[in-house]
């Protein structure tokens, strides 16, 4: 690690800041010690906020190659667009892995077959070699016509063994063969069998039972599974036609054929095992490829042949999966593949098309940006209209597609051309413009002048903040003329570097000033804890943005304390305001459950209307109207919607009460003797209509009263709400003893009309 490196204020994976405040690009194979800016080290900052601009540049140029990287196929000279493309990554000031970068750019035709090819090393080309070997020794076992006859005519009474592998059609390959043998048995990884040397000589009784078991042990550690499993059934019958012998050699014999044939059994079984996950393995690679190339055909992305040409090699690698798959996955890749073919041709003749018309708006254009050109002279009036229609017209340039790749580098010669001549006739014959480039020319010497006094500035704290804002209003700057653009940056740069140098050699005044600030905000952080606890809401919340504001006006503190003093203050700050949220939250949560309780009041108030008997409804009712408006308040969004409900379900419970009493009335006074109107019973009729007019006042109050009573619930407790609430009350017990009034006198009149009766 170099010592600028190792002194770092900060070091990422492709920058570091240096001590001297240099942003500086990390070594790669493309350049090396590369400065592409600075910052004041007297500053507060995170390095993210201050690398933030170069990352941005950087994704900007990878968006771009993407975009080349999509052209590059139909390009006539894809060399020449890397190459520009390189040229501008080399120059960026950007922060990012630019060896990924140029090296997906310069290798994009072979690096899907590179990843194919490591992804395939150990399992796919073992696999296929396998098969292949397995399928020869297939083929070779036609000439063994002995040991066929043997096995179709003899009853098999070896022990069972998996069911026989059908293979799919593949060439012979017989090279490598004990290559792939031994890569298989270490994957299999079953206990290793050795062999026993033969013990008994010609002539011995033993002799062929152990000639049988050193064959069958040389077959337990073979490949060839098809041809092993007819050979132990071969020697199980010969077995059986020697002479039996029984002693102890004999069942050690016996032993070591049964372990021979349950080592082979297990390897033969897991081979088969292993083929079948692997035909699988390799059936979801392929269903995966499948998903990309309809993915691709979906989106009509016909430009991606490159990818389209990965698939296809990537498909071809993969060859053994289940013998029930091969052709349905097989004729949907083909289909594919062909509708992308077609849909290509139409792609490229469309595109064509679009480049042959982008071409030619692009030739009106720049024709019209020379006519422009062509009538600026000393008379020329209205730049601010033609500033606006140049600019119109390098919008619409911009936004105007590509054109034919044979045309693109004189189109973009001529339109550069044409905003050069503009901006040199505006140089020349516009004095307000010239006048704006003179103000920006003396702006930024003033800054360049500025910077320069830093170098004497006794205050080093100051001046770091100054340096800083010197910096951001150069940004912020318009242009000058290129005559004059790249001395004043160097002069400010200087300028700028000279007192960076003179800012680390005094490092100390500026610690000592910072451990100041420190101090200063470590007191505004235990004010904040302190107002953490405070449950006055309304008075912390006021005294923590101050707090706040203080906080803004200290100056930095020393870098490494800085993450940590903030993260106390925002901690501070945030269990204050969360304090603050749980507070109103439980408020919300009292208003829901009043909703509720009234939701459910009103649902009971609805059961009423139901009743035979409309006065006993009256009679319920009632207790629910207290209940309902000792109840809370509830939230603002349902105050109205919920009153609307409980009004017309109380009016429905006393409209049906007063039909009720209505009808009851007309019913007597039909039953009733008819009277001439001279005679004195005709002030029957009057009494009725006393008696209606008393059942409306009475409704009308009753009306009243349940909107005075809901108004009551919606005003808070306070010194102003208090005063509200007790006038409202008033209104309530005013209309209510009025009711009082009118309903004995209703209760008075019926009686007196019962006693007529």
């Amino acid at each position: 690690m170099t010592k600028q490196i190792s002194d770092a204020l900060h070091s990422g994976d492709f920058a570091h800041i240096t001590s001297d405040g240099q942003i500086v690009q990390t070594d790669n194979s493309h350049f090396s010690g590369k400065a592409i800016g600075s910052i004041d080290t007297a500053a507060e900052f995170t390095p993210d906020e201050v690398l933030q601009p170069f990352t941005d540049a950087f994704a900007e140029l990878v968006t771009e190659r993407e975009r080349l990287l999509a052209e590059l196929e139909a390009a006539s000279d894809p060399e020449s667009l890397k190459k520009a493309f390189a040229q501008k990554a080399m120059s960026s000031a950007a922060i990012g892995d630019f060896d990924e970068l140029m090296s997906f750019l310069n290798e994009h035709q072979t690096m899907d077959d590179s990843a194919e090819e490591s992804e395939n090393v150990e399992v796919l080309e073992v696999v296929i070699e396998v098969e292949e070997a397995e399928i020869a020794a297939e083929d070779e076992d036609d000439d063994e016509e002995e040991v066929e006859l043997v096995a179709e005519s003899t009853e098999v009474v070896a022990e069972p063994v998996a069911d026989e592998i059908h293979h799919d059609d593949q060439p012979v390959v017989e090279e490598d063969h004990e290559e792939v043998e031994a890569v298989i048995e270490v994957a299999e990884g079953p206990a290793r069998f050795v062999p026993a040397e033969a013990v008994f000589s010609d002539g011995d009784p033993h002799y062929p039972f152990e000639q049988f078991v050193l064959k069958a042990e040389a077959i337990a550690v073979s490949n060839d599974w098809q041809y092993g499993n007819l050979e132990f059934e071969n020697i199980r019958f010969k077995w059986d036609e020697l002479p039996a012998i029984s002693d102890d050699a004999q069942k050690d014999l016996v032993a070591r054929l049964q372990k021979a044939q349950a080592h082979f059994n297990e390897r033969r079984s897991a081979h088969f095992e292993k083929m079948t996950q692997v035909r699988a393995a390799n059936l979801d690679r392929k269903k995966e490829l499948l998903e990309r190339l309809e993915t691709i055909v979906r989106d009509g992305r016909w430009n991606a042949v490159n990818e389209l040409k990965s698939l296809e090699r990537r498909w071809e690698k993969i060859r053994q999966i289940p013998a029930d798959e091969v052709e349905r996955v097989q004729k949907r890749f083909d289909a594919l593949r062909t509708t992308f073919e077609e849909k290509r041709v139409d792609f490229l003749v469309k595109r064509k098309e679009r480049e042959e018309e982008n071409l030619n708006i692009k030739m009106l254009i720049l024709d019209k940006m020379g006519m422009i050109n062509s009538g600026i002279n000393e008379e020329t009036l209205g730049w601010d209209n033609l500033d606006s229609l140049f600019e119109a017209l390098s919008q619409q340039w911009r936004k105007v597609g590509p054109v034919t790749v044979e045309r693109e580098d004189e189109i973009w010669n001529r339109y550069r051309t044409a905003l050069d001549a503009y901006q040199q006739n505006k140089l020349t014959f516009n004095k307000a413009y010239r006048s704006e480039l003179e103000k920006n020319f003396k702006k930024k010497t003033s800054l360049c002048d500025q910077a320069e006094a830093l170098v004497s500035e006794a205050d080093l704290v100051i001046a770091a903040r100054t340096i800083n804002r010197l910096h951001r209003e150069w940004k912020e700057c318009g242009p000058v003329s290129k005559d004059h653009s790249e001395l004043l940056w160097e002069r400010f740069k200087k300028a700028s570097d000279t007192f960076n140098e003179r800012k680390n050699s005094n490092l100390d005044v500026i610690r000592d000033a910072e451990n100041a600030n420190y101090d200063a905000k470590e007191k505004l952080c235990e004010q904040a804890e302190a107002l953490a606890t405070s449950n006055d809401f309304s008075k912390a919340t006021r005294e923590m943005q101050e707090l706040s504001n203080q906080w803004k006006d200290i100056g930095p503190v020393p870098r490494r304390k800085t993450k940590p003093l903030w993260n106390r203050f925002k901690k501070a700050m945030d269990d204050f305001f969360e304090k603050r949220r749980d507070s109103m939250k439980n408020s919300r949560n009292v208003e829901k459950e009043n909703y509720k309780a009234k939701k459910d009041i009103i649902d009971k108030i609805n059961k009423l209307i139901e009743l035979e008997d409309p006065q006993q409804a009256v009679n319920e009712i009632k207790p629910l109207q207290d209940e309902y408006q000792k109840v809370g308040f509830v939230p603002m969004k349902y105050k109205n919607k919920l009153w609307t409900k409980y009004k017309e379900a109380c009016d429905t419970v006393y409209q049906r009460a007063r039909e009720e009493r209505a009808s009851r009335s007309i019913q007597n006074s039909n039953n009733a003797p008819r009277r001439n109107q001279n005679d004195a019973g005709f002030g029957d009729r009057r009494k009725v209509n006393d008696v209606q007019r008393l059942k409306k006042e009475c409704d009308e109050l009753q009306q009243m009263i349940l909107h005075y009573s809901d108004t009551k619930t919606f005003i808070k407790p306070s010194k102003q709400g208090n005063k509200l609430r007790d006038d409202i009350q008033a209104k309530i017990d005013a209309a209510q003893a009025k009711l009082y009034s009118k309903m004995e006198e209703l209760d008075a009149m019926k009686r007196a009309a019962d006693s007529a009766s």
